[in-house]
């Protein structure tokens, strides 16, 4: 309920604005998150059996992987994309 009334009078910053912190101080803890769960998703890969590589526990890892390391990218393009819009404007 909290999270919904914050998500309402702040938008998808909320989360960031409870714990008083902006997304650049965020940015290296997802990388390293990133990095953590690629390095599990390495080991749990069968790399003698290619074709069961991708078992369910592979797959759930490489969401989280490619979650992790596109979210930093991803918001700083677009961040970037409204500021040159607010610059032509």
């Amino acid at each position: 309920m909290i999270s919904f009334l914050f998500t309402q009078l702040y938008g998808n910053n909320s989360i960031l604005f409870v714990f008083n912190t902006n997304f650049q101080e965020i940015m290296p803890w997802l990388h390293l998150g990133g990095m953590i769960f690629f390095i599990a998703l390495l080991f749990s890969l069968d790399w003698q059996k290619i074709n069961q590589a991708l078992s369910k526990k592979a797959v759930v890892l490489s969401i989280i992987t490619l979650v992790l390391l596109l979210i930093p990218f991803l918001h700083e393009e677009i961040i970037s994309y409204f500021q040159t819009i607010s610059e032509l404007s």
